[in-house]
């Protein structure tokens, strides 16, 4: 199942920025013909000025879109809940290739080999007796 992320900004410093207050206010416009990923999805950020942003996660791109539509459409009505908001869809970070970065030719001189591990040394030797084992 693939899902989107809608990136919300513009939330006051001055007020309470728990994810629990977020969906609270936001929750008349989640649950109204969108496909919200429900309580306990969304990701609440804060940045180093204080201020904070979040992303809440929906089933279906068709209802990320109803729902960043639909805070637009609020955003004059109703000063006190979604005045300054600004909501988007989220663009995902490119993926880094796994694995280690390559080297490149011209630097061979500066690889550091590792050498193959030796098998363990044991610290007490084993005794082989000749004698078959008892029963």
């Amino acid at each position: 199942m693939s899902w989107t992320q809608v990136y919300v900004s513009g939330w006051p410093t001055q007020e309470d920025t728990s994810v629990e207050s977020i969906e609270g206010k936001l929750k008349f416009i989640l649950h109204s013909d969108t496909t919200w990923a429900g309580e306990g999805s969304t990701i609440l950020k804060q940045t180093r000025n204080g201020s904070s942003y979040c992303f809440l996660s929906f089933l279906s791109f068709d209802g990320a879109l109803a729902f960043v539509d639909t805070l637009r459409e609020f955003s004059g009505q109703n000063e006190c809940i979604v005045g300054r908001l600004k909501a988007e869809i989220s663009q995902p970070k490119a993926k880094g290739s796994k694995g280690k970065k390559s080297i490149s030719t011209g630097a061979a001189d500066n690889v550091r080999l590792r050498r193959k591990r030796a098998p363990p040394i044991r610290k007490h030797p084993v005794k082989k007796s000749s004698a078959p084992p008892k029963k």
